[in-house]
C-alpha cells in the first residue's frame, strides 16, 4: 500500500472517530477503485453535508511532519463551523443577493461520483453532474 493511501485509511478512521460526539456521520469510498484518493463525505440526518474533505490535498501537510490527528482536529473544526453556518441560512427564503457567495456550482465525473451523489441534489449533464457546493 502506497503512503497516500495509507494516510487516506488513517485519516477517515480519526475523522470518524473525531466526530462520534456529533450527529454527524462520516463516510469514505473504497480504496481499490482508483488511483486518486476519494472524498471524504459526511452526512447529517441521513443527507450530505457540504463541504466534503479531500485528503489529497491534506496529504501534502502530512508529509510535511503534521501528525494525522492534527489534521483531522483542523477539518473537524472547519466542518462544524460551516454545518453551524449552513444550519443558520435558510436558502429556501433568501433574498438572490444573500446567496451570493454562499455557494457555487461544481461539477463532478457523474460515473466515478454516483455512489456519493445518490444522497445529494445534483443535475445530470451527459457524463457529468452539476452540484451546489459552499
Amino acid at each position: 500500500m502506497d503512503d497516500k493511501k495509507q494516510f487516506y485509511k488513517e485519516f477517515l478512521e480519526e475523522m470518524k472517530k473525531a466526530m462520534e460526539s456529533t450527529d454527524i456521520k462520516v463516510s469514505g469510498d473504497d480504496l481499490n477503485s482508483g488511483t486518486e484518493l476519494p472524498g471524504i463525505n459526511f452526512h447529517l440526518n441521513d443527507n450530505v453535508i457540504i463541504p466534503s474533505v479531500y485528503p489529497e490535498v491534506l496529504f501534502i501537510e502530512y508529509k510535511h511532519g503534521i501528525p494525522v490527528e492534527d489534521i483531522v482536529k483542523a477539518e473537524k473544526s472547519m466542518i462544524l463551523e460551516k454545518v453551524a453556518e449552513a444550519s443558520s441560512f435558510d436558502i429556501h427564503n433568501a433574498d438572490p443577493e444573500e446567496v451570493v457567495g454562499k455557494i457555487r456550482a461544481t461539477v463532478v465525473n457523474y460515473d466515478s461520483a454516483k455512489d456519493w451523489l445518490k444522497n445529494m441534489p445534483h443535475e445530470k449533464l451527459l457524463d457529468v453532474a452539476v452540484y451546489a457546493k459552499r
